[in-house]
């Protein structure tokens, strides 16, 4: 949803949704400790470097002032 509506403003996103679509289980999937099975070292590493690469991307849309120091 989020990279859905940033493209409305940046059609660049678009590059990002199959992305996006990897990545948002990560946010529910495997936030609580239980019975849900966890990610294997290869499909973790894989989502993290998916998540760095689009954290870059949206830090290159941004001016330098608003970047984390």
């Amino acid at each position: 949803m989020l990279v859905t509506l940033a493209a409305a403003l940046k059609s660049d996103f678009t590059n990002w949704f199959d992305t996006a679509e990897t990545l948002t289980p990560y946010a529910t999937a495997y936030r609580y400790p239980g019975e849900t099975l966890e990610p294997t070292r290869v499909e973790f590493e894989s989502a993290l470097q998916m998540a760095q690469a689009l954290y870059q991307y949206i830090l290159s849309c941004l001016p330098p002032e608003v970047h984390p120091s």
